[in-house]
């Protein structure tokens, strides 16, 4: 078990991120879909393997994907503070994100920007197997990018910094990842 604590689910509510979507069945998914991000973030930080895939086993199929990227984002953080050489993340994709490795490794890449690191050593040194195409590995700039347009907003999107020394490849991934 680790010692790193769970997130509160209030901190995806849409006002306090400043987002302007109206109240409404659009911003009720996006909001539910946070959620199940925040629910597979801290069932993978409290739990097993096997407490991790009977979580994800509760939760409405449309939501399990959300929360496997949640759980890939916990487990790449616990691996890049414990010095795990993806142990975790690995284990990650082979069970129960083995349907939903794009998700698992965006999650991945949303780790490594709330850790102020860049997921370029993720992609070299995950290796090719049939779980993890190596085209599915540039998710992790995806996911890099979403998570600085959604938690520095105001750098990312209003001031539109962007990291320096970025590939072509690299910007536009962090740039989809943005939105």
């Amino acid at each position: 078990r680790s010692s790193l604590r769970s997130t509160d689910e209030r901190q995806v509510d849409f006002g306090i991120r400043r987002f302007r979507l109206s109240a409404g069945p659009q911003r009720e998914i996006l909001e539910t879909a946070s959620i199940a991000f925040v629910t597979g973030f801290n069932a993978a930080i409290s739990s097993s393997p096997a407490g991790l895939a009977a979580s994800l086993s509760e939760l409405p199929e449309l939501q399990r994907g959300h929360a496997l990227e949640g759980a890939g984002m916990a487990v790449t953080v616990v691996d890049l503070l414990a010095f795990g050489r993806n142990r975790r993340l690995r284990a990650l994709l082979a069970g129960p994100g083995r349907g939903h490795p794009h998700l698992v490794l965006a999650g991945a890449g949303r780790a490594y920007a709330s850790l102020h690191r860049r997921p370029a050593r993720l992609v070299r040194s995950m290796p090719p197997d049939r779980a993890t195409h190596p085209a599915l590995r540039w998710l992790a700039w995806d996911g890099y990018g979403f998570q600085r347009g959604f938690f520095s907003s105001d750098q990312a999107i209003g001031q539109q910094r962007v990291p320096r020394r970025l590939t072509a490849e690299q910007r536009a991934l962090f740039d989809q990842g943005i939105g």
